[in-house]
Parts: structure tokens; sequence; C-alpha cells
């Protein structure tokens, strides 16, 4: 709560910002995707890379959904590689295979199976775009 206020404030910066950057391809006719990258906290059984115990549910605004709004809001396309990740941890659980996709003790830096998820859905927006 203390930083609500800053954050809405970054939020309309972040947006500003991002509007320039569609206007700018546009007018160079290039085409524009943002990568959203997961974070292990956003993972299961990525619990023990959260070594500083951060705590998401404190916070009034939820990152990933307020990009996903501004983007589809500006019509801007996006790679979302979150869902491939869930469905991968999901299919090395059940085969009882499981390994992380982050560094250890890193919640930021996919290693490289969760850099090659990120390629795959990034192809796959390409692809698709």
């Amino acid at each position: 709560m203390k930083y609500s206020e800053e954050s809405k404030t970054a939020w309309k910066l972040f947006e500003r910002k991002i509007l320039k950057l569609k206007e700018f391809t546009n007018k160079k006719k290039l085409k524009f995707i943002v990568l959203i990258s997961p974070i292990s906290l956003q993972l299961e059984n990525h619990q023990k890379l959260n070594f500083h115990n951060y705590d998401l549910s404190c916070s009034t605004i939820d990152g990933r959904k307020k990009i996903l709004d501004i983007l589809s809001k500006n019509e801007i396309n996006f790679s979302d590689p979150l869902q491939l990740f869930d469905e991968t941890i999901k299919i090395d659980i059940e085969e009882g295979n499981f390994e992380p996709l982050f560094f250890e003790y890193d919640t930021n830096h996919p290693n490289s199976k969760g850099s090659l998820l990120i390629s795959i859905s990034l192809l796959d927006s390409i692809l698709n775009f």
C-alpha cells in the first residue's frame, strides 16, 4: 500500500513508453512483439528459488494481468510462455522427472530448458503474427 500511488504512476509511464515504441515500429513498418518473460515465483515447484521469501500477494496490482491488459487494450502482439512453462512442469511432475526452469536461487533468469520454452513460445508468436 505504501507505494500504491507510485506504482500507478509507473504503470502509466510504462504504457506511454510502450505506445511510443509501437508508434515507432509502425512508422518504420517493423513487426513488434512483446515477450512477457515468466518468473519462477509464478510457477509450481519453484518455491526453493524464492530464497528472499517474496510475497506476490501483497501487491495492489497484479503485474502480469496489468501488462496483458495494456497490451490487449492497445492491440500490441505479445508472446507469453507462462502456460507452456506450466504445462511442461505438469508433464515433468507426472513423469517423475521434474527439473526447475530457472537457475538455482534465481527468480528471474530461465536456465537452458526455460530458455528453450521461451524460444518456442516466441517462434509460435512470430509465425502467427
